[in-house]
């Protein structure tokens, strides 16, 4: 059967509304379409998902990162604190250590044979004393001690004296250049001593020159011996003053424009022996209370009374004038009653047959001052009179 001519002669039928020629479209397009929609969308939300995941875990790496950082940057902060404080540590120790054998070194040198390493030690110890501010007290109490140490325990011959002799002055210069308010011209600056206290309680000490010194502390002179020139001039003491007592006066001392206000200058129970020699001025400023009870005189005691001594105060009671010269006088000065008046007192004194005393009478007669002698013997050389000189 010639099957051709039949399928040629049959015609494709159209649908109403269909173009005819054109295939009719399948039902199954609209479907097909909604799926891969939804399927579009679910896998963009599983990629929006999963980007947000992604994020949220990025940005905890980043903060845990930065927290480590942070860590690590703490960590080595702290590593470099601890080391800092170990070098530091390292250094105090090292430095201690060295502080504490230059002590040694020099304690060995003042004990010595020699004078010259003496002298040595000396230096050694006033320069750990300018190192060492914590321990600068213990330093100035060793050169002090030095000072107390008697010197016929470090000599015997006549050369060794003189040297030891130089060896504690040089003591008491670097007491004056370490304590002195002004530096003099061509005196190099060096730390202040005036802080500590300085105790020379029965010291021998030759020729002491203080002069401009500034004491915060009590100085102990209690039982000291001084001989040749010494001078306490326009000296300070701040605190607690100066203790003399019981000084034994071999050679000259001069001391004027004393401050020490607070507690004054003690001498009480002094001896002035035969070649000592003691001059005192009162000027009034800056003003000191002095307080001389129970002396042994037998050498000199010449004390000047300014008329503008009005803050001074003067207690020179009790006195025993064996064989010496006791001299109170305010040289050709004229006292009026308009002057403020200094306290004054003269009272208890007795004085040998063979002593001189010569007392200004306008300090009674003016000022008011207490003269009542507890015993004068016969041949004693008394005067009260005005306006005595220092030369009578």
């Amino acid at each position: 059967m010639d099957v051709l001519p039949w399928l040629l002669a049959v015609q494709p039928s159209t649908s109403p509304g269909t173009t005819p020629g054109v295939p009719a479209a399948s039902p199954w397009v609209p479907v097909a379409t909604l799926v891969a929609a939804v399927i579009a969308a679910i896998v963009a939300g599983v990629a929006a998902v999963l980007q947000r995941k992604s994020g949220r875990e990025a940005a905890q790496a980043a903060h845990l990162s930065a927290a480590a950082s942070q860590r690590a940057a703490s960590a080595a902060e702290a590593a470099v604190e601890l080391n800092d404080r170990v070098s530091t540590g390292n250094a105090t120790r090292s430095e201690a250590d060295s502080l504490a054998k230059r002590y040694q070194d020099a304690a060995s040198q003042l004990g010595h044979e020699k004078a010259v390493v003496r002298m040595a030690g000396v230096v050694a110890m006033a320069h750990l004393a300018d190192d060492w501010p914590q321990q600068r007290q213990m330093c100035v109490d060793v050169l002090c001690g030095y000072l107390r140490m008697p010197p016929s325990a470090l000599t015997e011959r006549d050369a060794e004296e003189r040297a030891e002799r130089e060896v504690r002055a040089t003591v008491t210069r670097l007491i004056a250049a370490h304590t002195r308010q002004h530096h003099w011209p061509g005196e190099d600056a060096v730390p202040s001593w005036s802080a500590c206290e300085f105790d020379l309680s029965g010291a021998v000490i030759h020729d002491l020159d203080w002069v401009g010194l500034t004491f915060e502390k009590r100085v102990h002179l209690t039982g000291a011996t001084l001989t040749g020139h010494c001078r306490i001039i326009n000296c300070r003491f701040e605190y607690l003053g100066i203790l003399l007592d019981k000084l034994v006066l071999e050679g000259s001392l001069e001391m004027y424009r004393i401050e020490a206000r607070e507690c004054g200058v003690s001498l009480d129970r002094a001896a002035i022996r035969p070649t000592g020699e003691l001059r005192i001025s009162l000027h009034g400023d800056p003003g000191a209370k002095w307080e001389m009870c129970y002396p042994e005189i037998d050498g000199t005691v010449d004390i000047y009374i300014s008329p503008d001594a009005h803050t001074d105060s003067l207690v020179l009671c009790d006195a025993e004038v064996r064989s010496g010269k006791a001299l109170i006088h305010c040289a050709e000065h004229e006292l009026t009653s308009g002057n403020a008046r200094p306290f004054l007192n003269f009272s208890g004194w007795k004085v040998g047959s063979e002593a001189t005393v010569r007392i200004d009478s306008q300090l009674m007669d003016v000022w008011s001052a207490e003269w009542q002698p507890r015993q004068i013997d016969e041949g004693a050389d008394v005067v009260l009179a005005a306006r005595i000189a220092a030369s009578e």
